[in-house]
């Protein structure tokens, strides 16, 4: 027997394949304006992104 108010649950939306997923992604892009060449991408995620310090091994 069902609990009083008891809520359902939602369905999930089904999941989209990488075709699908790199398409949105693409049509996302271009309507932002996002157009830039791999070498710039290169360029600005490596000024963006930092190196993590090497760990230290335990002694």
């Amino acid at each position: 027997m069902a609990k009083a108010g008891a809520r359902k649950k939602k369905k999930a939306p089904p999941k989209l394949s990488d075709e699908e997923l790199s398409e949105r992604f693409k049509e996302a892009a271009r309507a932002i304006g996002a157009d830039i060449s791999a070498d710039q991408f290169d360029d600005l995620f490596h000024r963006v992104a930092k190196k993590k310090p090497p760990v230290k091994p335990a002694d």
